[in-house]
C-alpha cells in the first residue's frame, strides 16, 4: 500500500467529476456518503482520524484501507475485529473492481470505477436524492446528514463550528406581486450568490420554501457573524432582474455556534431558528446571534 501523504476529507454530497474511483455508503450512515480514491490511501474506520468515518460499532476504529496502485484498486484490512469482505469473501488484501460490494461490520460500501456506467448512474441518483432541484444546493437531507458528522467531529475534537439560518423576508409578497415564476428565479438567484460568498469546506443548502443555511467549519463566532454580516449586504445590495422586471430582496439570518452540551444537530437548528426569529422580529434585513457564555 502506498504512502499517505494528504489528508482527505469524506463528503456527504455529490463530489465532483475527479476521474478517481470512489467507494459510498449504501448500507449505514451516513447514507450516501462517498470518497474519492486519489493518490493517498484513503483509511475507513470510527476513530475521529480516519479519512471516511462510520460510527458503527461493528466497525473498528481503523478497519481498512483502500488505494490505487497502477490503474487498479486495491483494499486491505487492518486487523479489524469483524474484519472485511469483498461480495462476501472475507480478504485481507484484494483487487476490487467497479460495483464490488466492500462489507464492514453491518456496513457495506460500494465501489465504483470513473468513466463507468455505475459511476454516472450514482452522480445522477445522487444528485436527484440530495440535491434542491430549484437551486442546485443540498437538500435538507443532505445538510443534515452533515452535520451529524460535523457536530461529532466539534465534540470530539473540540473544533469551533457555526450554523447560519437564512430567510428572504416578505417573500410572499414577491410571489404575490410577480408570480411563482419569478419567486422561484429570486430563489435562485439568491443560492447563488449564498455560493458566490462561500469558502472552502464551507456547506450552503436550502432547507425549503425560502429558507437557507450555511455550515461554517473551522470558524470562530465573530467570523461566522461576520460571513452573515456579508450575505445579508450581498443579498440586500443586489438587484436581480427577473425576465425584465428589477426586484430586491432582504434577508434575516441568525446565527449560532455549536456547544458540546447541545444534544444533536436538531437543536443546533432550534437555536439558530431562535435568533432568526429575533432577526424577523427586530425589523428583518438583519443578523442576529446567541451570547456566548464567557
Amino acid at each position: 500500500m502506498p504512502n499517505r501523504t494528504t489528508k482527505q476529507q469524506i463528503c456527504s454530497t455529490p463530489a465532483s467529476k475527479s476521474g478517481n474511483g470512489f467507494v459510498t455508503l449504501v448500507r449505514g450512515n451516513p447514507f450516501g456518503a462517498r470518497m474519492d480514491i486519489g493518490h493517498s490511501p484513503i483509511i475507513i474506520g470510527r476513530a475521529t482520524q480516519c479519512d471516511f468515518r462510520i460510527d458503527d460499532s461493528g466497525v473498528s476504529r481503523r478497519h481498512c484501507a483502500i488505494w490505487r496502485q497502477a490503474g487498479k484498486y486495491f483494499v486491505r484490512d487492518l486487523g479489524s475485529t469483524n474484519r472485511t469482505f469483498v461480495n462476501d469473501l472475507q480478504v485481507s488484501t484484494a483487487e476490487v473492481k467497479s460495483g464490488d460490494i466492500v462489507s464492514i461490520g453491518s456496513c457495506a460500501l460500494r465501489f465504483i470505477m470513473p468513466g463507468t456506467i455505475d459511476a454516472d448512474w450514482h452522480n445522477a441518483l445522487v444528485d436527484l436524492a440530495r440535491l434542491d432541484e430549484l437551486t442546485s444546493l443540498p437538500n435538507r437531507r443532505a445538510i443534515m446528514d452533515w452535520l451529524e458528522i460535523e457536530t461529532r467531529r466539534a465534540t470530539l475534537e473540540k473544533r469551533p463550528l457555526a450554523l447560519a439560518l437564512i430567510d428572504l423576508d416578505h417573500f410572499k409578497r414577491i410571489n404575490d406581486g410577480f408570480g411563482h415564476v419569478a419567486g422561484d428565479e429570486l430563489l435562485r438567484m439568491v443560492g447563488a450568490t449564498l455560493r458566490r460568498n462561500l469558502r472552502s469546506g464551507d456547506l450552503a443548502g436550502r432547507l425549503g420554501g425560502e429558507e437557507f443555511v450555511v455550515v461554517l467549519r473551522e470558524t470562530s463566532h465573530q467570523s461566522a457573524l461576520e460571513y452573515a454580516e456579508r450575505c445579508r449586504r450581498a443579498i440586500a445590495s443586489t438587484t436581480f432582474d427577473i425576465k425584465g422586471t428589477l426586484v430586491h430582496a432582504t434577508a434575516s439570518i441568525g446565527v449560532v455556534s455549536w456547544v458540546a452540551e447541545w444534544r444533536s444537530p436538531a437543536e443546533f437548528f432550534t437555536q439558530a431558528d431562535q435568533q432568526l426569529y429575533r432577526a424577523k422580529n427586530a425589523g428583518r434585513n438583519r443578523v442576529c446571534a446567541q451570547i456566548l457564555a464567557t
